[in-house]
């Protein structure tokens, strides 16, 4: 009599801490999510170099002196993240935790001056360019 009473408390027990897992994982989730934006004053001519897991990242290019990015950052308790500066150009890193980066997600908007170098490293992920005027060249993938 004991066994099936012990068995059943252990299935109920697990089928209510999936349930609970499940259930708050998405507000959990939500509840940290990051939005921001940063400035970083260049001196032409620059690059920016961005690296990042599970990114779609969105670039513009406007007449100025400054590269702008907003971040929108999902479950960022998931990413580890920097965004810094120095006198050859801008460096943001987004990259996924092992366990906990799955429920994770970057969205970056990049705003260029036009002379701006652009380095991206998206794995995986997508780039959107935004009113482009004159030659993109892609090289072929290598793995």
């Amino acid at each position: 009599m004991r066994r099936p009473l012990a068995r059943w408390l252990i299935v109920r027990g697990a089928q209510a801490a999936w349930e609970t897992g499940r259930t708050l994982a998405p507000r959990v989730a939500s509840a940290t999510n990051e939005r921001f934006t940063r400035v970083f004053e260049v001196t032409l001519p620059v690059t920016v170099f961005i690296h990042a897991s599970s990114a779609r990242v969105t670039v513009r290019r406007v007449e100025g002196s400054a590269v702008t990015l907003d971040a929108n950052l999902r479950a960022s308790f998931g990413l580890q993240f920097t965004a810094e500066q120095d006198e050859a150009g801008v460096y943001i890193v987004a990259k996924r935790k092992r366990v906990v980066g799955t429920l994770s997600a970057a969205y970056f908007t990049l705003t260029l001056p036009p002379a701006a170098r652009l380095i991206a490293n998206l794995t995986p992920g997508a780039l959107l360019l935004e009113d482009l005027n004159g030659k993109v060249e892609i090289p072929p993938f290598s793995a």
